[in-house]
């Protein structure tokens, strides 16, 4: 699978950053990942992606914007179409739990 983020309306799928974007050769990119993952390979998209954990809400506006959308009707998915929210909140609770066993 080549794609690493996606994005949903109301409509279904309206957008992606996949094989595309992180294997492109050229600059300039318009995709949900803003040009984080633009040109950087399969396996570094995968990692930046969970170092980044997705969008901010200014991005989505952004991506939103710049497609004809209203970002409070998108949600975007990583690979695993694990909900982003879910996957900071896990981040989140994995940094709480470092922090706790060096106590």
């Amino acid at each position: 699978m080549t794609t690493v983020l996606v994005v949903y309306s109301s409509q279904g799928c309206i957008g992606r950053c996949d094989a595309q974007c992180h294997n492109a050769a050229k600059p300039g990119c318009d995709c949900i990942c803003g040009g984080r993952n633009h040109g950087v390979g399969h396996q570094q998209a995968i990692e930046n992606n969970r170092e980044w954990g997705g969008p901010s809400r200014k991005e989505l506006e952004r991506f939103a914007k710049l497609h004809g959308y209203d970002a409070k009707d998108l949600k975007v998915y990583d690979t695993a179409h694990t909900p982003l929210t879910k996957i900071r909140s896990l981040r989140k609770a994995d940094r709480w739990r470092k922090i706790m066993e060096k106590r």
